[in-house]
């Protein structure tokens, strides 16, 4: 779920949000970051009872929400790149 992040939260949020200018691509950028973490906020909701051995589910789920992160911020993320 978190891997479908950018195209399907913080893409179309970011396109409403600026749709009535012309963001330079650095801007629209830090927009979909926003978004995405705004999106990870909600991650103390989710309870921290995982499998053993494995760390909770709050911190699993952030840590796959940074790694989107940073393949937005490097220009890595196909959804990104196609918008």
């Amino acid at each position: 779920m978190i891997a479908g992040l950018v195209e399907t939260f913080a893409l179309p949020h970011t396109r409403t949000c600026m749709r009535w200018g012309k963001p330079t691509r650095e801007a629209y950028r830090a927009e979909v970051v926003n978004w995405l973490q705004d999106y990870g906020k909600s991650f103390v909701r989710i309870p921290a009872k995982a499998l053993p051995g494995r760390d909770d589910l709050p911190t699993f789920a952030r840590k796959r929400l940074d790694a989107e992160v940073a393949t937005v911020l490097r220009g890595e993320n196909g959804a990104f790149a196609r918008s």
